[in-house]
């Protein structure tokens, strides 16, 4: 029997309902069960791919552990993980996500290219001559980051990323010292009415923390866009007794803790 390996259920109440169907069939007619309905139940079981953790564990302890201590081993495992519940599924780990698969190792090995590509920019005292064929090389691996396919959160990830630091290299606040991949901060002007990021922004600055959170060598480079703050502060609360909000964001910017040049 082949079983179907991309199950499109979103929970496992199917499956759980035929192990439960079966294990009362054997409590029913325990010395001479429906040999023709239990082994209905069994291929039905067999051929239905769990769709969660929980469908994992109730297969695996619906075998026969006793003659296989490592399915034992694992199960007891897999509980224990399930038992932490969030603290143990939302680790900053893609893998564990289910978000980084082959297309994503693409994209992941060109948004390090670029981050190189980046660099080898800010970092010369280049010709006019030597600087545009980088700088053509540099956009052509950032098509090819647009244009690569995401295969799960990963490259959804990066993507985001890429997305952030196009929209705020123009429109965020900027100083020198800056590390070069990194996202800018919001300026004053990106916030509207009671002081409070617009909508867009406010939206934005929600999808790059997940970006963050979900690769976390993306972290040091969202730094300063994610620290900036939803509302302004009142007027007259600035950061070290300097009223003007920009200056409050000067400080924000420049805060070793987000790696600003001292």
């Amino acid at each position: 029997m082949t079983n179907d390996t991309t199950p499109a259920r979103k929970n496992d109440a199917d499956l759980l309902a035929l192990i439960a169907a079966f294990d009362q069939l054997h409590r029913d007619q325990p010395d001479n069960p429906d040999r023709k309905r239990a082994t209905a139940l069994w291929d039905q079981i067999t051929g239905t791919v769990p769709a969660t953790l929980g469908g994992v564990l109730a297969v695996l302890e619906f075998s026969d552990q006793v003659t296989d201590p490592l399915i034992a081993t694992a199960t007891a495992g897999l509980r224990a993980i399930a038992e932490k519940g969030d603290a143990a599924m939302s680790a900053l780990d893609p893998f564990a996500l289910g978000g980084r698969q082959e297309g994503d190792d693409a994209i992941l090995a060109l948004f390090r290219e670029w981050q190189d590509e980046m660099e080898r920019l800010a970092a010369s005292d280049l010709s006019d001559d030597e600087y545009e064929p980088l700088c053509l090389a540099l956009m052509k691996t950032e098509r090819q980051i647009f244009d690569a396919n995401s295969a799960g959160l990963t490259g959804l990830a990066i993507k985001a990323f890429m997305l952030g630091y196009e929209a705020q290299a123009d429109e965020g606040l900027y100083h020198s010292g800056y590390h070069s991949c990194a996202i800018n901060p919001f300026a004053p002007d990106q916030y509207g009415a009671e002081r409070t990021l617009y909508l867009s922004n406010h939206a934005l600055k929600g999808l790059i923390a997940d970006a963050a959170r979900l690769v976390p060598e993306l972290a040091p480079l969202t730094a300063r866009i994610n620290a900036s703050p939803v509302v302004l502060p009142p007027d007259g609360e600035g950061i070290d007794g300097k009223p003007d909000a920009e200056e409050s964001f000067v400080a924000v910017a420049w805060s070793p803790s987000l790696g600003g040049a001292a």
